[in-house]
């Protein structure tokens, strides 16, 4: 699918960044626990959240606010806005937690993508 579509399936906000993954390959794989209550489809018999798999192919990531982001191995990061700037490119807001006891960091990145596939178990 491509960025369009992915948003008007997900609601990123509230959403938790477990896993970061990138491969030489420029693709970026996101394990998230997606928030449940922000979704359009929410039903109150649903968990809070639930556990799905991004892949990003052929991507890009640039750090809008300088600040020398490239991804993360250790922590979570915990979703804060997140908008579609056109049909290839999305606009991903976060805090950054990398649990040594600093505190979290806000991180403003764009990721450019020509097709995003997801592990869903809803769909």
């Amino acid at each position: 699918m491509n960025v369009h579509d992915f948003f008007e399936r997900y609601i990123l906000y509230g959403a938790i960044i477990t896993s970061w993954n990138w491969a030489e390959s420029h693709r970026l794989v996101l394990e998230v626990d997606l928030s449940n209550l922000n979704q359009r489809d929410y039903s109150d018999i649903d968990p809070d959240f639930r556990p799905i798999i991004i892949s990003l192919n052929r991507c890009s990531v640039s750090d809008t606010l300088g600040a020398g982001f490239d991804g993360f191995t250790a922590g979570d990061a915990r979703i804060i806005a997140a908008d579609p700037i056109d049909f290839e490119s999305f606009k991903l807001v976060f805090m950054h937690d990398v649990y040594d006891g600093g505190g979290e960091k806000l991180i403003s990145i764009a990721i450019g993508s020509a097709s995003i596939s997801v592990v869903d178990e809803r769909f």
